[in-house]
């Protein structure tokens, strides 16, 4: 069923001047995978910047009905971690070889951390390609979007539109707040403030300064923590996917476990 109001969003994207407006079609189903495993009881809300650009070839795929995703779920394809054919090829009808359907590998460390408490990149095994045999992965992932759900942990994106498009060079800044800011105030916003979160936790800092006066308006305890793509140093990475299951345990004190910069 059409989501009128995640439409006319899309179509207020559409008219930003610079941007590669993805099919509404894409829109929808980003949505459809993303409230299928919304918790019924939202204890923090992880706030991400968007999914990557699904294109109008892309939405001739569907993932294959199987005994290992439950039989209700979305079967239709985007560039989107909760959709469980993104980076996993043979799970669909046809593989998707150009652009390559990488997946993105640091979001389902992101989603592991909120569930287990990492101590070294070994740890991450469960949910890698080049570690865990196809089967047994698809099958952990799915427990895995299973068990976020009941801890009442779900991603939501800043932007409705992909900010980012593969082989593609990112949008400037200005143009990127605006989509941000834009899909906030006529979309974003009222999806935040109906499940009511006990937190939310930004992920990646762009997010926290392009809506941090809006966030800040909601009243809902905010964290940052930077971005699964970001450069850091040394093990930075690790520290930052450490903190996340200490803020999925405790929501309400995101702000104290990973303050704004």
């Amino acid at each position: 069923m059409e989501n009128k109001k995640l439409t006319a969003c899309h179509r207020q994207l559409a008219q930003l001047d610079g941007w590669s407006m993805e099919p509404a079609e894409a829109i929808q189903r980003v949505d459809a995978h993303r409230m299928w495993w919304r918790p019924s009881k939202v204890r923090l809300v992880l706030l991400a910047e968007s999914h990557v650009y699904t294109s109008a070839a892309d939405l001739e795929h569907k993932i294959s009905r199987n005994q290992i995703i439950p039989s209700n779920a979305p079967h239709d394809f985007v560039r989107f971690v909760y959709c469980l054919g993104y980076g996993e090829n043979d799970i669909l009808d046809r593989p998707i070889l150009q652009p390559r359907n990488g997946g993105t590998p640091q979001f389902w460390k992101l989603f592991y951390s909120c569930a287990n408490q990492v101590r070294n990149n070994d740890d991450f095994a469960p949910v890698q390609t080049t570690r865990t045999p196809f089967s047994n992965r698809i099958a952990n992932k799915v427990a895995l979007l299973t068990e976020l759900q009941r801890r009442g942990i779900w991603l939501v994106d800043a932007s409705i539109a992909a900010l980012y498009v593969p082989g593609q060079d990112r949008p400037n800044a200005d143009l990127l707040g605006q989509a941000i800011r834009l899909s906030w105030d006529n979309y974003i916003a009222d999806v935040i403030k109906a499940c009511q979160p006990d937190g939310i936790l930004c992920v990646g800092f762009g997010v926290w300064r392009n809506l941090r006066t809006r966030l800040r308006a909601l009243g809902i305890p905010v964290g940052a923590v930077p971005a699964p793509n970001a450069h850091l140093a040394g093990n930075g990475h690790l520290q930052t996917f450490q903190k996340y299951y200490n803020v999925c345990s405790n929501p309400s004190q995101v702000s104290v476990i990973a303050p704004m910069p």
